[in-house]
């Protein structure tokens, strides 16, 4: 039991370390772990059996938070590979993105002060998803034939969907005030 809180979220689960996952069997896998370590099967052991089986819990629901989604199995798919995908002092980003960013920015600043956004904000909407699902497919031919190039572009391609998905989160907050 001990020995399964070293392990990487993929040993875990007892899975490949793969972009490409069933998630129907990561679910399934989470819930039999889930059972099999759940506290209240180590009532009867000792305060330190207890304390590693909450940790393991924990542990178990870590990995499968981070696993379900796209944007954190790459993340940590990285980290994996020693990468960082948060490191400060790397700043370069593709031009044609950074024009793209300022330009979903610039039509989400507006909705903010437009009381007819209904059908903008739909729009908008559309647009960030077909941002995340391209980068989400790139991200996925990036880690079928891991190389330093691959992993470099992975990198960039996660960096860009953390924008997606913060736009997204603000755009679902613009939607709500505006109901």
């Amino acid at each position: 039991m001990l020995s399964d809180l070293t392990k990487n979220y993929f040993e875990l689960f007892s899975l490949d370390a793969s972009f490409d996952l069933d998630l129907d069997d990561l679910e399934s896998r989470f819930r039999k772990l889930q059972k099999e370590f759940h506290p209240d099967r180590f009532v009867s052991v000792s305060e330190q059996e207890r304390r590693i089986a909450m940790q393991l819990t924990a542990h178990i629901n870590e990995a499968y938070q981070t696993l379900i989604k796209p944007l954190s199995r790459g993340s940590y798919m990285l980290k994996l590979n020693d990468i960082n995908v948060n490191d400060e002092s790397d700043t370069k980003m593709d031009a044609s993105f950074l024009m793209e960013q300022m330009e979903l920015r610039e039509q989400l600043d507006e909705m903010k002060n437009n009381n007819d956004q209904e059908e903008k904000i739909q729009e908008l909407t559309l647009t960030i998803k077909s941002g995340q699902v391209k980068r989400i497919n790139e991200l996925q031919k990036c880690f079928k034939t891991v190389t330093d190039e691959s992993l470099i572009h992975a990198r960039n391609l996660i960096r860009e969907l953390q924008f997606f998905e913060k736009m997204a989160t603000q755009l679902e907050e613009l939607d709500d005030d505006f109901l």
